[in-house]
């Protein structure tokens, strides 16, 4: 057979029907995310920072606020580095991602979904892509409205001056991209997990320890947490206390690509994983 034989003999792609295809998946698996309890606990988790910003920046110290007192860009990444990213979007990662699969399997419908004429690789790649922008879109915007709280003290000419004359803006745009990067790396992982254990609480319990202690450990184990990689990227940087080990974060360029380099290889095994899955329900 010729080269020409062989080309003409392969199947070829219908890209319309592809792209309906996977357009469907992605409405499938939003109307799951936004449209269920999952958004409304997403949503009370998501509005938690903005609630902490507003009660912390009103209490009074010495006839000022703290966040005059100790100044508003120390008292936001404090709470966006504990609360947020310490909890918040860990634990709203772990709620969300793995469920993904997890969640199918428990209700007995993940056989449905892999019975689409849809690549398995394609399926694990468009349920994640539609999780992040879900979670992201939802914690982006928690970061937004708390991060406008801070300019309380100063209204809205300040608000502004400091937005587009001042760090303000580009201290925004570094949060929003922590944000995002976040859901990125903590997403994969997640979903990974959820493929491969039934009981999320072992494996997420060791991952948190894991991540939150990450400033005891020594330099070439701190490269192993997402966390070491996302507080390079904050525009305020804050000690991590007498008991750290104090290494130099990484480049924004590296620990950026390195995140997506991480979140890429995460989904390539999960995708392996779901390739060679056979549906046995009794088991789970």
């Amino acid at each position: 057979m010729t080269v020409a034989q062989e080309t003409a003999a392969r199947p070829r792609i219908d890209w319309a029907l592809l792209a309906r295809q996977l357009g469907g998946l992605v409405r499938l698996e939003l109307r799951r995310l936004l449209l269920t309890r999952r958004a409304v606990i997403l949503g009370l988790a998501s509005a938690v920072p903005v609630a902490i910003v507003l009660l912390v920046g009103s209490i009074p110290i010495g006839g000022q606020t703290v966040l005059e007192r100790f100044g508003n860009r120390i008292v936001y990444e404090t709470i966006f580095e504990t609360v947020f990213l310490g909890a918040i979007l860990f634990f709203g990662c772990l709620y969300v991602f793995f469920n993904l699969f997890r969640g199918e399997i428990l209700e007995r419908s993940l056989h449905y979904l892999l019975l689409t004429p849809l690549r398995r690789e394609l399926v694990v790649a468009v349920k994640y892509a539609a999780a992040v922008a879900a979670v992201t879109a939802l914690f982006m915007a928690s970061t937004v409205f708390s991060y406008m709280l801070i300019y309380l003290p100063v209204g809205f000419s300040g608000a502004v001056e400091d937005l587009t004359a001042g760090p303000g803006g580009r201290h925004l745009v570094a949060y929003l991209g922590v944000t995002l990067l976040a859901c990125i790396g903590y997403g994969s992982l997640f979903t990974l997990v959820g493929m491969v254990f039934r009981n999320p609480i072992i494996p997420a319990g060791a991952l948190y320890v894991w991540e939150m202690l990450h400033f005891l450990l020594p330099p070439a184990l701190k490269k192993l947490s997402v966390i070491h990689y996302l507080k390079g990227l904050l525009p305020v940087p804050l000690s991590d206390g007498p008991f750290a080990v104090v290494v130099e974060p990484p480049p924004p360029a590296v620990s950026v690509l390195g995140l997506l380099a991480f979140a890429a290889g995460v989904l390539a095994v999960t995708a392996l994983i779901i390739r060679r899955m056979e549906i046995r329900y009794t088991e789970d």
